[in-house]
């Protein structure tokens, strides 16, 4: 992992808070997904029959559902239609949070394509996972 992942490799990808700025206040709403609150959805999952018929529900810009306690999968509402995410694991037995970067559109309705370059105000979403263990 050393030899392939070292973040000396490519020393100017490191992140440093000198290379960012605060948006104004007055230009948050750009950045910010339009919408306050998911479609309403309900949750099955085989073999669990004793969810039954769960309640519609909804959730807020930027909230998630906790883990199932059986099944660990989670929900979570990044405000749009979402685009680009990745998963940013540690290593193996690492005692440190996971994390998932999303990206997604600020409409409903936005859509993107492959073949064309998109300028503009956008928002890197980074969701704390917590501490995650292998095989668990």
């Amino acid at each position: 992992r050393e030899e392939h992942y070292s973040s000396w490799e490519f020393p100017k990808w490191i992140p440093s808070s000198s290379d960012w700025h605060l948006v104004p206040q007055s230009d948050v709403e750009k950045y910010l997904p339009q919408e306050l609150q998911s479609a309403a959805f309900r949750v099955s999952r085989d073999g669990l029959s004793e969810e039954g018929e769960t309640p519609l529900q909804r959730l807020s810009r930027f909230s998630a559902v906790p883990a199932h306690s059986e099944r660990w999968d989670m929900l979570l509402f990044a405000g749009g239609p979402v685009w680009a995410m990745e998963w940013c694991p540690t290593p193996d037995g690492a005692p440190a949070s996971q994390y998932l970067a999303v990206s997604c559109h600020r409409g409903m309705d936005d859509q993107h394509v492959f073949n064309k370059t998109y300028g503009g105000p956008a928002l890197l979403q980074l969701w704390d996972l917590g501490l995650l263990k292998y095989n668990c």
